[in-house]
């Protein structure tokens, strides 16, 4: 299998990478991150798979459906423009695209957390053929960039809240009583 040859070289390079002995961030590739991410595709049964398909080639049994609606579901083993990387992947899965707003979910899948978004996120890209070598380049500068937005996005926080608003900032619940309409006054003697 062809794609095998793309996930063993992703875990391979990985691997250079987590010999370091700081703790690895969550968002960066390793041989555990990608074996990971490719579990949580697997056993993805509302997600990942029932659209992008077991083949990961954008026909799962969603699909024609969406492709109907005028949505093209992508393949990952598929060529990739340079421009893309592992963060478009990620943003996809938290926020979702301009094309899946109207989706039910949005395409957002919060239920998974930001390690587990990460790990499918370089999964999925780690299955599409290398690039040619005129565009290898391009991709390097893309990926250092969106590197730079992530590094930054979790120098201040464990989660990359991409324009939702933190917990802290959030408008207050009311209280039950207030809800309710019991008011528990004392007692009047």
């Amino acid at each position: 299998m062809q794609s095998n040859k793309y996930i063993i070289s992703a875990i391979l390079l990985a691997a250079t990478v987590a010999c370091g002995t700081e703790p690895t961030p969550i968002y960066e590739a390793t041989p555990d991150s990608l074996y990971k991410g490719s579990m949580y595709y697997a056993s993805s049964e509302y997600n990942c798979k029932s659209c992008h398909g077991t083949a990961w080639d954008g026909n799962g049994p969603e699909a024609k459906a969406l492709k109907e609606q005028g949505l093209e579901v992508p393949s990952f083993v598929d060529a990739t423009a340079p421009e893309v990387t592992p963060v478009d992947y990620f943003k996809a899965m938290t926020i979702g695209t301009d094309n899946t707003r109207d989706l039910p979910s949005g395409h957002a899948y919060q239920s998974h957390t930001d390690r587990g978004r990460w790990a499918m996120a370089h999964y999925l890209y780690s299955l599409a053929p290398p690039l040619a070598a005129k565009d290898r380049a391009k991709r390097q500068e893309a990926i250092h960039k969106a590197m730079q937005e992530v590094e930054q996005a979790y120098a201040s926080s464990r989660r990359w809240n991409m324009g939702y608003t933190p917990l802290k900032e959030r408008p207050q619940a009311p209280r039950l009583e207030e809800m309710s309409g019991y008011n528990p006054a004392p007692a009047e003697e």
